[in-house]
């Protein structure tokens, strides 16, 4: 498309999914969508290449539903405006598959277009980053989150909206981004996405010099989280314990519960 006409390049962005920000290695989207954001008919229609296509094959689906999915059926049902102006000024945002077994939030482009089964975070900041993939969070999660068979599922009204941060989350921008930057340079040597990435994360015959690093970064994060909560105090005791997931390498069952209580 766009090298039939190069301004296809105005309403053609990346499409990432739940399923591919946990299996590429580099959360690199496969598909592409149009958007023609809020845009009338008429402005629409200058991209004949792409309205034709949503002539095809949005157009006869939409035209049978009734409101504004079938009087405005070239544009988004749930355009989410407030999202994409919130994370107008980033170059990266915070992202997180709605329902999976990984819990892993990662940094992603803003220029992508979001699937429903994504929960986005606007932030570009590691420190960000370092709290919601702490341990500390992902016992939040866990105790509050539902599930979808052994799988949790990320609501942000449960998961997020209900979490107590800490006053200063200044102290984590370091070891957030040692923890991201390790774990991406990891899947790109590997090619493993993230869900192979923390089976031998949680995997305890797993040796490896990479994933007992990305352990370690990780007892430094929940660490430095307790930390910025002012939890000196707290032992986290990392190591393989039995979970309601399974064998998991994360902080003890007693030091998950009084983390539950103090938050």
């Amino acid at each position: 498309l766009i090298a039939r006409d190069a301004k296809n390049r105005d309403v053609l962005f990346p499409y990432i999914n739940g399923y591919e920000l946990n299996s590429s290695p580099s959360q690199s989207p496969s598909r592409w969508i149009i958007n023609f954001f809020d845009w009338p008919l008429a402005k629409a229609g200058q991209y004949a290449d792409c309205m034709r296509i949503l002539r095809e094959t949005v157009y006869p689906e939409r035209k049978q539903k009734k409101g504004a999915y079938a009087t405005r059926w070239w544009q988004y049902g749930r355009r989410q405006e407030r999202l994409y102006r919130a994370i107008s000024g980033l170059q990266r945002t915070l992202i997180i598959a709605q329902t999976s077994k990984t819990l892993a939030f990662v940094f992603v482009p803003t220029n992508y277009v979001y699937s429903h089964a994504t929960v986005v975070v606007a932030s570009a900041e590691a420190s960000w980053f370092a709290l919601l993939q702490s341990s500390l969070h992902a016992a939040w999660i866990l105790k509050y989150g539902s599930s979808l068979k052994q799988d949790a599922c990320y609501r942000p009204t449960d998961c997020f909206e209900t979490f107590a941060f800490p006053r200063d989350l200044s102290t984590l921008e370091r070891t957030g981004e040692a923890y991201h930057e390790h774990r991406r340079q990891l899947m790109l040597t590997r090619q493993e996405g993230l869900t192979a990435t923390y089976n031998r994360f949680h995997d305890d015959e797993e040796k490896a010099q990479d994933i007992a690093q990305l352990r370690a970064l990780q007892v430094d994060m929940d660490q430095a989280v307790a930390a910025a909560y002012g939890w000196d105090d707290l032992d986290l005791g990392h190591d393989f314990h039995e979970t309601p997931q399974g064998l998991r390498y994360t902080i003890s069952p007693a030091a998950r519960h009084e983390v539950l209580d103090r938050l």
